[in-house]
């Protein structure tokens, strides 16, 4: 008998990071979107699988609408996936929004960082 694997977050990030290996971002993107509708929880990792699933596919514009989405929704920043972003706009000479977006993020990162350092207690 075949043993029911349990749908997860964490089952789903580990397919979208096997779809990220085999250069299958369309895949990537409906995993995601099968999260959603399966009301199951998209973490930080499953937006950074899927950013980097669009950047080695070459879908420049799919990872800079994750990323934007990902930044909304998690406050941290996660260099790896603006690395992903940018050099998948680096593959097609994007250099002004690779550009824009860096200062962007470093601006709010700053914030961030004056923010956290204003608290009495130490974020983590």
């Amino acid at each position: 008998a075949l043993a029911r694997v349990e749908v997860n977050t964490i089952t789903y990030n580990a397919a979208v990071s096997a779809c990220e290996k085999g250069g299958q971002w369309g895949k990537a993107l409906v995993l995601l979107a099968d999260m959603a509708l399966a009301r199951v929880q998209l973490d930080a990792i499953s937006y950074i699988a899927a950013i980097s699933a669009c950047e080695h596919g070459s879908s420049w514009q799919n990872s800079l609408a994750l990323f934007s989405i990902m930044s909304g929704q998690f406050p941290e920043p996660s260099g790896t996936s603006l690395g992903s972003v940018i050099n998948a706009c680096r593959t097609v000479s994007a250099w002004v929004l690779a550009c824009n977006l860096l200062r962007k993020e470093l601006n709010r990162w700053r914030t961030l960082d004056r923010y956290q350092a204003s608290l009495p207690y130490e974020v983590s």
